[in-house]
């Protein structure tokens, strides 16, 4: 992650760090794995926009479930 980018977000009662790819809420932190923490940081950094299959695929998610 480049210095201009955003590393640490909120939203509801969670904190995510894509850095240490750790979610935190109500003091618990739980470590994610690689791939579900790199999703979810592609939702944060695109609020309120729709995000793709193909951009999803290119994050490292092959086998999305037929839609």
């Amino acid at each position: 992650m480049s210095g201009s980018e955003v590393s640490v977000f909120t939203f509801g009662p969670f904190t995510f760090d894509s850095e240490t790819l750790e979610l935190s809420a109500g003091g618990e932190v739980r470590a994610l794995e690689p791939l579900p923490a790199r999703i979810l940081g592609l939702l944060l950094t695109r609020p309120g926009r729709m995000v793709s299959r193909d951009e999803l695929r290119r994050f490292g998610w092959p086998r999305l479930p037929a839609v």
